[in-house]
């Protein structure tokens, strides 16, 4: 999900907003833009896995691994 369907310039802005804040050892804001990066995270992962299951890919419908 991460290379597809990415908001690159929204990457980019929040990682540089959380550079930024390390660079200044402001810690609160910092770890406020990582909670915001990591719940994002989170969300499109589990959307993602929501979505491989309802196509059948992964889950108690997908098909059994042959190895």
């Amino acid at each position: 999900y991460y290379n597809t369907r990415r908001d690159h310039r929204r990457s980019l802005d929040t990682h540089a907003r959380l550079l930024a804040a390390m660079e200044r050892r402001d810690a609160e804001e910092a770890r406020r833009i990582l909670e915001t990066m990591l719940d994002y995270s989170e969300g499109a992962i589990l959307r993602e896995a929501e979505q491989l299951e309802r196509e059948g890919v992964i889950g108690p419908g997908a098909p059994e691994d042959p190895s």
